[in-house]
């Protein structure tokens, strides 16, 4: 089985979002591994407020830290869009697990914004064994 799928099950990535790069540093302690994923050109993503497929508007590079791979520590870099909704305006896609599905996580596809989605999310890092306060601020940059 090709690595690159193992990691898109693992973070529960859906369409239209795939690795594109994966690199693991043994010569760190803990060894790091760092994921890149990105969205076909013209692709659709869902709106944090009303769920609509809406194209980018524009994009930010980011990059945070995901739960553990194995014993791994991960790292997600990906071109986070602004969608830009006939009704809603223009938003940023709210890039945490969702919470609602809890069979499988899904990155790029939490409604709601805010402290409100950042403390559940903190709780839900806790119960992974996580600390919420590792959580890395956004890398901003073009994309």
């Amino acid at each position: 089985m090709d690595a690159d799928l193992i990691f898109s099950i693992g973070l529960g990535l859906e369409s239209p979002w795939h690795i594109v790069t994966s690199h693991l540093d043994v010569h760190v302690n803990p060894h790091r591994l760092d994921l890149r994923i990105e969205a076909g050109r013209g692709a659709l993503y869902p709106r944090p407020d009303c769920g609509r497929m809406c194209k980018a508007h524009e994009f930010a590079e980011r990059t945070w830290r995901h739960l553990n791979f194995f014993q791994h520590h991960c790292f997600v870099t990906a071109p986070v869009p602004r969608t830009d909704c006939p009704e809603h305006g223009i938003k940023t896609v709210t890039v945490f697990i969702d919470m609602e599905k809890k069979n499988k996580p899904v990155l790029f596809a939490t409604p709601g914004k805010g402290k409100d989605t950042l403390a559940k999310f903190g709780q839900h890092l806790e119960q992974q064994g996580g600390k919420a306060g590792h959580v890395l601020k956004p890398k901003k940059g073009s994309g």
